[in-house]
């Protein structure tokens, strides 16, 4: 590889790769196949990320890509941020780790994240063959255009966390009981969308690097101008984003 291909710094497409993983809500996840043996297996997949930087699915028994998990743990999901004009440009990020269904208290607080991104999967607590996945990443590829291509590790990827949970939910429960409409204000002004009337915005996370907003399934990512170093930031962070 030339010395051109890798003159991009590492730290920034860390901090990119970050960013891709929470401007989706969908990706794609290969597992290896039960009904055709060695042979990958691809879903079209909905996840969110928990507080430790671990992916979370919630899927059902029935499904293919369950029985293929529970078989066989290594995965990966593949997320790609749309590039209409050319998609060969577009940054993507392969997520490469190991999944496991979660039970008894690890469930509940999955599920509380989870839901948190996606209120109507709350329904599938009532029927029995649903679990949440937890992937634990193992390495992580991303491509971010020419000269941006690069393995993340694991310990790179996961220093990240400053807030504790409760700030997190505090700062989460102000935000959509109190300034939904400053929410609407901060999508506007960044240019990411204009939300209809209608339309009702959301926060589900907060972290160092921006916070996540959704309507309806559709989750975008804001990130600060700086990171942030520790949750008394926050405040002014968010403010400065609907100036």
């Amino acid at each position: 590889m030339s010395a051109q291909a890798v003159s991009a710094p590492k730290s920034e497409a860390i901090t990119e790769s970050m960013k891709l993983l929470k401007s989706t809500s969908y990706g794609v996840m290969a597992t290896i196949s039960v009904a055709v043996p060695g042979y990958p297996f691809g879903s079209h997949m909905p996840y969110c990320v928990d507080d430790e930087g671990n992916l979370l699915v919630y899927i059902s028994t029935l499904a293919q890509h369950t029985k293929n998990l529970d078989a066989n743990s290594k995965c990966s999901v593949t997320i790609v941020s749309p590039n209409y004009g050319h998609i060969q440009n577009s940054a993507r990020l392969t997520f490469i780790g190991d999944a496991s269904r979660t039970s008894g208290e690890e469930f509940e607080e999955a599920f509380e994240t989870y839901i948190r991104h996606f209120p109507k999967a709350k329904r599938y607590k009532e029927m029995h063959d649903f679990h949440i996945y937890k992937v634990k990443p193992v390495r992580l590829r991303y491509i971010g255009g020419f000269g941006k291509i690069f393995w993340v590790e694991k310990d790179e990827y996961l220093n990240r966390a400053i807030f504790s949970k409760d700030a997190k939910l505090s700062i989460i429960q102000h935000m959509n009981e109190d300034h939904k409409d400053f929410m609407k204000k901060i999508l506007v002004k960044n240019n990411i969308e204009t939300p209809s009337d209608n339309e009702e915005v959301r926060m589900v996370d907060i972290d160092k690097l921006g916070i996540s907003l959704m309507i309806e399934d559709r989750r975008y990512f804001v990130p600060f101008e700086n990171f942030l170093q520790n949750e008394n930031e926050a405040k002014d962070a968010i403010i400065s984003l609907g100036k």
